[in-house]
């Protein structure tokens, strides 16, 4: 429960300027106030926001020993971890680029059965393409047609000549040989009767020439006839063999090109047909339907599934999921995935039924972050799968839930709100409210859970801690951080050299940036890291300078914004001497020794 008390603080410092002004002051003595600014976080805010004109409230908050549990909680979606997923299976014609279109579609939600329709494709061009295909087939098959004829022909052109134009030719050669030693005997015959009739005197030598020519022409018919007999036999049934098996091995050849061809062309013609058949979808199995809409995350293009929506070949149209295996797809941030394990368990609860609370395990982590949006590719999430243990029947596909997964629980510990926590010196601290008097007390921390911090010692149970400890530093003992008070007098050190031993002045600009003091006054109060202070992170007696500071109007101050409240800071100090109204301490912001009132800008 918190309080609220008035407290004064331990001291007050007399508001001092120094004696005497110089128009502006040296760079290192800017670096001075800024290192002060830095290294004590709070000072650089005392002199942004000024002084409350108002007496301060403490607002505290007891220490107590309760259960700490830390739960990462992010948003994610319902979804099946078994789906059945209808894939589109109509290849793209032309270029492929379109898609396919739908023509009719089941409505979402629609319970089917096994053998259902669920979706119809556009078929028209692959009808066409079909009676084109159907028209190329005739033409090859006739052209086959024609290449077995010539292969047939070939094959009895040799079987022609080897059985009978061979066969005859020989046979006659034969019969002409048979002829010419018939007719060389006969005239031998009479070449011996006409020798002896002529010895006789009866058969004159013209007579007896006359048979003996007759002998030499009956032997020359017969010779000539074993020739072509030979010549046959030897070459001529060689030379027609070869010729008409090339002819045979040509005819083959072409034939099983056309052969080839035509297969090609009946395939496509199958695969068309194939084509056309896979445009009408029917149900594998029972289920509910529920379209695969799909939102491309850098382009920001959504796929919507309806008529008339071009599909691309492989692309899921429709899922039946069962809804007996459900589980949610959340999406981690980088600066918490280290935090989740597979088998943590997580509550899940949905939009559509706050109040029915899901117990969940985590199952999956992926290693690679997601892909970013177009408009903020810096940010990195993880996608993580939570399965659903008790799953109930009225979940569905595409509802929204929240996930909370269970990183740490503890019983009986202390723990104190986060933002009662500071850090001082690279330790962490606490402001103790002890009656009418503020203390900084050291302590050691455990977990947090971006609300309550555990605290191993340090604190006693019952004490009461200050919610807002940066607004009261300077009502605290806090130990002096070493490094501040080096830079500090080297900055006085130089500041008193003589001029012509001096350092060249920085150009304009040249100056420390007040970026680095910006982002180390806005790391200490940017509780929810989210780079930006919200009103509810703004101290509550500061709350009239919140509005001043947010330049933009827009409910939060921003890296810029914090940037150029510092920028004027530095120039107030330029003008003035120094931060707080005197020369850099080596304590708190503010000037003397000791430290002093914060006077900044606005007070």
């Amino acid at each position: 429960m918190f309080s609220a008390h008035e407290v004064r603080p331990a001291r007050r410092y007399a508001h001092r300027r120094p004696a005497s002004s110089r128009r502006g002051m040296s760079w290192v003595g800017v670096v001075a106030g800024i290192v002060a600014l830095v290294a004590v976080p709070v000072g650089g805010w005392m002199y942004l926001v000024g002084p409350s004109s108002k007496k301060l409230d403490v607002i505290t908050h007891p220490v107590a020993r309760t259960r700490f549990k830390h739960d990462v909680t992010e948003p994610g979606e319902i979804e099946s971890s078994a789906n059945v997923e209808i894939r589109c299976e109509v290849r793209a014609r032309g270029n492929g680029a379109g898609g396919t279109a739908i023509i009719e579609i089941v409505p979402e939600g629609t319970h089917v059965v096994k053998g259902d329709f669920l979706v119809r494709f556009d078929s028209s061009a692959l009808e066409s393409e079909l009676q084109a295909q159907q028209i190329v087939v005739n033409t090859s098959k006739a052209a086959v047609i024609q290449a077995q004829s010539v292969h047939d022909t070939a094959v009895i052109s040799l079987k022609e000549y080897l059985q009978g134009t061979f066969r005859q030719e020989e046979e006659a050669l034969e019969g002409e040989i048979l002829v010419a030693k018939e007719n060389l005997s006969v005239a031998e015959e009479y070449l011996k009767y006409s020798e002896l009739l002529n010895s006789k005197g009866y058969v004159t030598t013209q007579q007896l020439e006359a048979d003996r020519f007759a002998v030499e022409k009956a032997l020359s018919e017969k010779q000539i006839g074993e020739t072509k007999l030979n010549v046959l036999r030897e070459f001529t049934k060689a030379k027609m063999v070869k010729q008409l098996e090339a002819d045979i091995a040509s005819a083959q050849a072409a034939l099983a090109s056309e052969q080839s061809s035509h297969e090609l062309d009946v395939e496509k013609l199958n695969e068309i047909q194939t084509q056309i058949d896979k445009c009408e979808v029917f149900a594998p199995s029972a289920g509910q339907v529920v379209y695969a809409n799909e939102t491309n995350r850098r382009g920001g293009e959504e796929v919507i599934i309806d008529e008339g929506t071009l599909i691309r070949e492989r692309q899921v149209v429709i899922r039946l999921p069962n809804s007996d295996q459900m589980q949610v797809k959340a999406k981690i941030n980088e600066s918490r995935i280290d935090l989740v394990k597979v088998g943590m368990k997580a509550s899940v609860r949905v939009d559509a039924f706050p109040a029915d609370e899901l117990k969940g395990t985590v199952v999956k982590i992926d290693a690679f972050p997601m892909p970013g949006s177009w408009f903020n590719t810096s940010v990195k999430e993880y996608a993580t799968i939570i399965s659903i243990d008790t799953p109930s029947e009225n979940l569905r596909p595409g509802m929204t839930a929240e996930v909370e997964i269970h990183v740490e629980s503890v019983d009986d510990v202390l723990s104190v709100p986060v933002q009662t926590v500071f850090e001082h010196g690279a330790k962490h601290y606490c402001i103790i409210r002890d009656g009418e008097q503020l203390e900084a007390r050291q302590i050691a921390i455990g977990s947090t859970n971006d609300k309550f911090v555990v605290v191993p010692s340090g604190l006693d149970d019952g004490e009461q801690v200050v919610l807002n400890p940066r607004s009261y530093l300077d009502a605290v003992e806090l130990p002096k951080i070493e490094e501040v008070a080096e830079v500090t007098q080297l900055a006085k050190a130089e500041a008193e050299e003589p001029a012509a031993e001096a350092r060249p002045q920085p150009a304009a600009g040249g100056a420390p940036d007040p970026s680095a003091m910006a982002k180390s006054i806005m790391s200490s109060m940017d509780k929810n890291g989210d780079g930006k202070i919200d009103r509810d992170e703004w101290p509550t007696d500061r709350a009239d300078r919140f509005d001043p500071t947010d330049a933009n109007k827009d409910g939060s101050i921003d890296a810029a914004e914090f940037q150029s409240a510092m920028q004027k800071l530095r120039a107030a100090m330029q003008a003035g001497g120094g931060p707080g109204g005197g020369p850099p301490g080596g304590g708190r912001p503010g000037g003397g020794p000791q430290g002093g009132a914060a006077s900044g800008p606005g007070s």
